[in-house]
Formats: structure tokens, sequence, C-alpha cells
């Protein structure tokens, strides 16, 4: 792989540098320091490096500098997740769970989503959350839902916050307790939720 990735570059600098500096040069430099970049990530990342590994994943993901390629993204993810990286664990979790450059499943997903939410990535506590409110890929436990729901709202998370406060208000999940409810609502508010905004105006409370 390597030695291929190494042969391009060569072919790139040989046909480019003829004409690099009378057309331009800091186009054809910043491709060629582009290059480079994916060359030392991708040598880091085949020796076992997980945050090589988690980057090149993130750029055959986006297409950044090389040619979009999810499954090629799915398995440089996969290799950082087996290593425990929570950022590549969440992002391969939700490959599975929508079936993007892997086959769909959603079991995978929520083994990977608690592998990253047990290291405390709020993204993937929420996710973890939805899945276990709707019973998608877990069996249906709205106790659980409303734990990770509270680890992720803790952290921030404002849809987090907003799912937390309608559980309070239902009793799904915990007791029904409106001024908790409204403590969620209030938080969530603050970061910009228009669910929650709406839902305060109409109890008639402020978040301001």
């Amino acid at each position: 792989m390597l030695r291929k990735f190494a042969a391009v570059m060569c072919a790139v600098i040989l046909l480019g540098a003829v004409t690099a500096f009378a057309e331009d040069s800091g186009g054809f430099l910043g491709a060629l320091r582009g290059l480079s970049m994916v060359y030392n990530l991708q040598r880091k990342a085949e020796i076992g490096d997980s945050e090589s590994q988690f980057r090149l994943g993130n750029l055959y993901n986006n297409g950044e500098i090389v040619s979009q390629d999810i499954s090629e993204a799915a398995k440089w993810y996969a290799m950082a997740a087996e290593k425990g990286h929570s950022n590549a664990q969440y992002n391969l979790a939700q490959m599975y769970r929508n079936g993007n450059g892997v086959i769909q499943d959603k079991a995978k997903a929520a083994e990977l989503y608690t592998k990253a939410a047990k290291q405390g990535l709020p993204e993937a506590q929420y996710n973890l959350g939805v899945m276990y409110y709707n019973g998608d890929g877990v069996e249906k436990d709205l106790r659980k839902a409303f734990d990770w729901y509270t680890k992720a709202a803790v952290k921030g998370d404002a849809q987090a916050q907003y799912n937390l406060a309608i559980m309070y208000g239902r009793g799904e999940g915990t007791k029904e307790n409106r001024r908790e409810a409204v403590i969620w609502l209030k938080e969530a508010a603050r970061r910009g939720h228009s669910d929650a905004q709406e839902a305060l105006k109409m109890l008639g409370e402020n978040w301001k």
C-alpha cells in the first residue's frame, strides 16, 4: 500500500514539476503538501497508530485530499476502534447504524456506541440513549435511555437535555418530576434548542 502511494506521489511530482511554477506554484505545492500528509498518516496508520488510523478514516469519509471512499473509511475506523479510539468507535457506529460503507447492523452500532459512551463521549451517550428509548438495535429499556441521556445532558448535549426533560415530564424511566423537566428544558433552550424554547414559552417560563 505504501509503495503504491509513494509511486503515485513521485508521478505527481514528475508530471507537475514542469508546469508548476509557470502556472500555479501555490496550488501545486499545496497539493504536494496534502499528499505528503496523507502518506505520513498512512505510514503511521499501517504500523498501528490509532489516531492516524482515525484521521485517515476521516479523509476517506469526507473525500478530503483523497477520493471519497466510504468503505476505506470504515476499514480505518475499524482499526482505530479496535484499539479503543472513542471517536473512531462513534463514527463506525454511525456507519453500522445507517448501513453507510458497511452492511447495516444496528446491534453492532449499539455495541460500538456503548464502547465510546463508556469512555465519556457525549454524542455516543446520546445516541445510545435514543436506541434504548426506541428499542432500536437493543431491547427497549427506558431506564437505560434515561441514564444515558443524563450522562450526555450533564456534558452539555442540548438534544439529550431536551429528551431528558421530556422523560422527566412523562415519568419515563424515572419518576415524573416537572421541576427537573423545566430545569433541563432551560439548559437545552440556552444552547439554542428551538423545541425547548417553544416548550418553555408555552409553560410561561423564561430561560434567558
